[in-house]
């Protein structure tokens, strides 16, 4: 068995592979984000730009984000050795969620932000210090909904200037808030296209996840802990959220923030190529394209049988050594496709046993 010292030489030949603490990937995310979902996705981005040639400054995204009054992870501090417990203060146990609409183009342009609050009324003090020009919203358990929805569009719209004579393209998921039939109508009559993102596939293709909100977040982290510190004995509230989200959206609501996510994204400069093959790998095991792939393997397994020679292997010749790879050899587990039969399920566990 390899130990330890197998290890570290290993690392030493290969300095290229370091040891990373790997992000938690959900089951619905690697089955949908897989090259025929993809490939559709920019197809369908694709005939839609070309339809409506819409100006760089007319192309936006938008997503929503949430911040809470207690902070998520506290940063590392320096403290004597010996101790068991180093402890640093937090607002409370459990914290209030509010949610942070942003909109950015590719251009690099911000719309304001909006907040919702989870509250039944509105308290003008909720927007102290809150950046210029952002709205808020008030909402029992501070999510986006329909009804807030439609109205953020009428925010969306007001800063965009869109119209049916100045069209703008809105990019963003698929949820259900996105699509009721008042907030699509309200776009239409103000040439707002709405166009979603496959689902489960935005942490790859939404620019504001690749790009902006992680800054954002750690920015207001940052802010979190120096008021924390500034006002000692006191706790962060619904009413502080505001100026604390001001100061981290000051500093990460940059150009080259929405421009390195659109580039990186593969919408503009368009590249429906930009994704790499290593970042398909979750999706190998659930590839939609099970029994055609099997099949596969199985007629490149009977032409291996057929041109190896039945002599010893001593006297094979070298026409006889195949070019294979380890995924022919050893295919991945894979799932059987949604929405397949029985007699194809049953078939392609008898292919793969």
């Amino acid at each position: 068995m390899a130990g330890w010292k197998w290890v570290r030489g290993f690392l030493k030949r290969n300095p290229r592979i370091s040891l990373r603490s790997p992000e938690s990937t959900s089951l619905a995310r690697a089955q949908a984000f897989n090259k025929p979902n993809i490939q559709a996705y920019f197809n369908a981005l694709s005939n839609t730009l070309e339809q409506y040639n819409f100006p760089l400054e007319n192309i936006f995204n938008m997503d929503e984000s949430g911040l809470t009054t207690v902070q998520k992870k506290c940063q590392k501090i320096y403290a004597s050795k010996g101790r068991k417990q180093v402890g640093a203060l937090s607002s409370a146990e459990c914290g209030q969620h509010v949610t942070v609409v942003c909109a950015m183009n590719v251009m690099g342009t911000y719309i304001p932000p909006a907040l919702i609050h989870p509250r039944q009324r509105m308290n003008d003090e909720l927007m102290n210090g809150a950046p210029v020009g952002s709205i808020a919203f008030v909402e029992e358990k501070g999510w986006m909904t329909s009804e807030i929805f439609c109205r953020w569009l009428k925010h969306f719209v007001k800063y965009t200037k869109a119209s049916n004579n100045n069209k703008v393209l809105l990019l963003l998921d698929g949820h259900s808030s996105h699509k009721s039939l008042e907030s699509l109508q309200f776009a239409k009559e103000n040439g707002v296209i709405v166009f979603c993102f496959p689902a489960d596939c935005s942490h790859h293709v939404q620019p504001l996840d690749v790009g902006f909100f992680c800054p954002l977040h750690t920015y207001f982290d940052q802010e979190f802990q120096l008021w924390l510190r500034q006002n000692p004995g006191k706790a962060v509230t619904q009413f502080k959220i505001a100026g604390l989200l001001n100061q981290a959206y000051l500093k990460s609501a940059v150009p080259s923030n929405a421009i390195n996510s659109f580039k990186k994204t593969g919408i503009h400069p368009f590249n429906p190529h930009v994704f790499e093959d290593w970042q398909f790998a979750p999706a190998l095991a659930t590839d939609k394209q099970i029994l055609e792939a099997q099949g596969d393997i199985i007629e490149n397994q009977m032409e291996l049988e057929i041109q190896t020679p039945s002599t010893s292997g001593l006297n094979m010749s070298s026409s006889s050594v195949l070019d294979i790879s380890v995924k022919e050899i050893c295919p991945p587990p894979q799932t059987v496709a949604i929405g397949t039969d029985k007699k194809n399920a049953e078939e392609g566990e008898k292919l793969v046993i």
